[in-house]
């Protein structure tokens, strides 16, 4: 995958009602030191907040939660920061984000998978020409790509990081 496709939609694995969820991990437990906070490159104003604490730097792994801490990150960290985003990118069209909006209308049926086969396909050669909704394309690379990647504390997907968070997070290819 070359640096230019971009990201049609992300990993949201949130609710989409409350009663979905599993409750948060229970609070009272002694928090470690915060790591400093990378950098969130945006292609506009989006005020997105920095990512959570973590033990160390590089310390976080959420392949490694448990389903339900999973779910409880989503919900907490990455549906919050997501949903304004997309909503600041275009209000009409994503005034409704939740986690529907990445992982379609049943996503308990299959445990929030991603990627998502029911997301947009992409077709990264229509992408790289601007054939494949370029202003979504751009926001999606510019914007999406790199804040999922920092909340996620993963690096971008690049030919020299191919196990990085990329457009194939999400999405399944042409």
């Amino acid at each position: 995958m070359t640096g230019r496709p971009a990201l049609v939609s992300l990993a949201l694995a949130a609710c989409s009602t409350s009663h979905e969820l599993p409750p948060p991990p229970a609070h009272g437990a002694p928090q470690a030191a915060r790591a400093p906070d990378p950098p969130i490159p945006s292609s506009g104003p989006i005020e997105i907040g920095a990512p959570p604490p973590s033990d160390a730097p590089g310390a976080f792994d959420f392949d490694k939660l448990a389903y339900d801490d999973q779910v409880a990150y989503m919900k907490n960290e990455v549906l919050p920061r997501m949903r304004d985003a997309f909503q600041q990118f275009d209000p009409v069209t994503y005034a409704k984000f939740t986690c529907k909006s990445c992982h379609g209308p049943d996503p308990l049926a299959h445990k929030y998978k991603m990627p998502n086969p029911d997301l947009p396909v992409l077709d990264f050669k229509a992408i790289e020409t601007g054939k494949q909704k370029p202003k979504l394309a751009e926001f999606m690379m510019k914007t999406v790509k790199p804040t999922m990647a920092a909340i996620l504390k993963k690096p971008v997907q690049t030919k020299d990081t191919p196990d990085g968070f990329g457009c194939l997070s999400c999405h399944t290819k042409k």
